[in-house]
């Protein structure tokens, strides 16, 4: 265990040094063979290190031989919610959502403290968007959040918010996120929080970020006041926005891994948003308004699964390009004679549902390819285990293709046809970079908003024709864009042009209509 307390932040998933981690690995090896009263303990933080190696197979191995002995931890409450932590992380790097989502309620039962219960309750939400459950279902799960703050007493006062009016100072904008460095959400992010007018806006950028990178050092130039604030409590972090005298508060993350939501409970600022980075309601009381478009949220439609009043933008998400971006090429199946599906997502993302629909789209056309690219797939045992699934469910694994996450996104899209979106849950990300690179995407969506994100993209770029509402047709979209090779070139050359021309998802166009919906609610506020 002393290599393990080498490493700080190893309950985390986070490595330091690999070489503590992996001595640590070989010890815990050594003591598992033998049965002692402490065989659940040694076999849970041998499974934490498996897994915080990407040997994910195995670290799943040795977590169910951990349930053998979880009758030592029936007194040991802060132990047994790691085990059940370390259970629903592992089931949701190899795609078992289910099982992940029943983990982590079972390790929030058992939590001792509020931080942790936090914590796994936003893990379970997030986790739950992966599931083929009903908006009902879904939301009913985010409304019990606000329940973990039932005792907190949010600020009520806001010194200083007045002045906006009686003085014709700049109104004082914060932006909350875990996310100002390199990950998948940078260009909705970026293109947000860099566009501001300054004239008209103070910036703050409060930063959860553990450290900083390339991509954070573009965004600390382009906010008047760039905060790093990850050692903060949650209560000192309410404290310091409440104190820096912020007007509107902007949460950029949602429920996903490493989320600010648990500071907007105290209400640190009179108004507060959510809605970028987020695929369902914050479930908070202290949240006013959320931001969304008229594609994903029709007026009245989701209206009741939400506890914040929508804001409605042209689209929910804008699209910062990097500028450094590979130029598109001609479809590679004008040289290979077979068109290449793509699917670039999270593993857990992808269900045997859509595996099935995207299986079928292959055995209609003869020698196409289908690639998946994700982060779990640097692990090999992981790989092995997709490998097994897609057989299991009937692909010509000769067709199939395994990706890990490289550092170029973009680059990789120049070997692909087609790109195949997510269902329930789409990937708007994964959506833009693709199309951005001249690929074009199939998406199918239905009522869960979530389902609805590459839809309203779609529809803003002037494609909706390729959103369409159940599997059938999603087959036929495919199969009928992969015949028709004019479309795919003309596509390859308009694409990326046609998201620079939509002001909707440009992010300069984008954030001045925001700054006028901020306007419109510091009015109605006075």
């Amino acid at each position: 265990m002393e290599y393990v307390g080498y490493e700080e932040n190893f309950w985390q998933g986070k490595v330091t040094n690999e070489v503590n981690v992996k001595r640590a690995k070989y010890w815990l090896m050594k003591a598992s063979e033998v049965e002692t009263e402490r065989s659940a303990e040694i076999l849970i933080t041998l499974a934490k290190a498996e897994y915080n190696l990407e040997d994910y197979g195995k670290a799943f191995d040795t977590i169910v031989k951990a349930e053998k002995y979880i009758h030592q931890l029936e007194s040991n409450l802060a132990l047994l919610s790691k085990y059940y932590l370390t259970r629903g992380d592992i089931a949701l790097i190899n795609g078992d959502n289910s099982n992940a989502v029943d983990s982590y309620n079972q390790s929030i039962r058992c939590a001792d403290n509020q931080e942790d219960r936090v914590k796994l309750f936003s893990k379970t939400l997030s986790a739950l968007h992966n599931l083929s459950i009903s908006t009902e279902d879904l939301v009913a799960s985010n409304f019990e959040y606000q329940n973990l703050f039932a005792n907190l007493q949010p600020y009520n006062k806001f010194n200083g918010f007045g002045g906006i009016v009686r003085n014709g100072r700049r109104i004082k904008i914060g932006y909350v996120s875990p996310n100002f460095k390199q990950s998948a959400d940078f260009p909705f992010t970026y293109g947000v929080v860099a566009c501001h007018d300054k004239d008209y806006f103070e910036v703050t950028a409060y930063s959860l970020a553990s450290e900083d990178d390339a991509f954070t050092k573009a965004i600390v130039p382009m906010v008047e006041h760039f905060e790093r604030v990850s050692d903060l409590s949650t209560k000192k972090l309410a404290q310091k926005i409440h104190d820096d005298q912020i007007d509107i508060l902007i949460d950029l993350a949602g429920h996903s891994a490493g989320t600010g939501l648990p500071v907007f409970a105290y209400r640190p600022a009179p108004i507060q948003i959510s809605g970028i980075g987020a695929p369902s309601t914050s479930g908070l009381n202290t949240i006013n308004y959320f931001i969304t478009d008229k594609q994903i949220d029709p007026p009245e439609m989701h209206d009741k699964f939400f506890k914040e009043t929508f804001i409605y933008m042209p689209c929910q998400f804008c699209y910062a390009s990097n500028s450094e971006a590979p130029q598109p090429v001609p479809p590679p199946s004008i040289e290979s004679g077979h068109i290449t599906f793509a699917a670039f997502h999270e593993y857990n993302r992808i269900g045997d549902d859509m595996l099935t629909v995207w299986k079928e789209i292959l055995n209609r056309l003869p020698n196409s390819k289908l690639i998946l690219r994700a982060k779990e797939f640097s692990s090999d045992s992981l790989i092995d285990s997709a490998y097994s699934r897609l057989k299991g469910l009937g692909f010509n694994m000769d067709f199939v293709s395994f990706l890990p996450l490289g550092m170029d996104t973009l680059t990789d899209y120049q070997k692909v046809d087609i790109a195949l979106d997510t269902f329930p849950r789409s990937d708007a990300m994964a959506t833009f970079d693709a199309m951005f690179m001249g690929v074009p995407v199939v998406s199918y969506y239905d009522e869960r908003r979530d389902s609805r994100f590459s839809m309203s993209i779609l529809q803003n770029i002037g494609l909706g024709g390729f959103a369409v509402t159940n599997g059938n047709e999603y087959v036929e979209r495919a199969v009928g864009l992969a015949n028709d090779q004019d479309a795919l070139k003309m596509l390859r050359n308009e694409l990326r042009q046609r998201i620079q021309r939509t002001n909707a998802v440009q992010p300069r166009h984008y954030t001045k209509i925001l700054e006028q919906c901020y306007e419109q609610i510091i009015r109605q506020f006075q």
